[in-house]
């Protein structure tokens, strides 16, 4: 998973980068890019979950909304790998 991205050159430099190696070595990933407003994330071993959150996804969520419907309200652009659940 990667989550990150900002409207500065250097962050979406930065970002890039990262998404061409997980290109480059085929390695599946989910892709959260540019939270609309700060995003919290926390990863829990047990279950091998990770939670996002952020005020657009809460609100979203409080509103009805699936999870995919969250996610996509609270970044600018998400990409969901094939092996990855939401």
């Amino acid at each position: 998973m990667l989550i990150g991205g900002s409207s500065g050159k250097e962050a979406k430099t930065l970002f890039d980068g990262f998404i061409n190696f997980l290109r480059n070595f085929n390695i599946p990933a989910t892709i959260l890019y540019s939270g609309k407003t700060s995003t919290h994330v926390a990863y829990k071993t047990s279950l091998d979950e990770v939670w996002i959150s952020n005020k657009h996804i809460d609100k979203a969520l409080s509103a009805g909304k699936s999870n995919v419907e969250a996610l996509l309200s609270g970044f600018e652009k998400v990409k969901i790998s094939y092996c990855d659940e939401v």
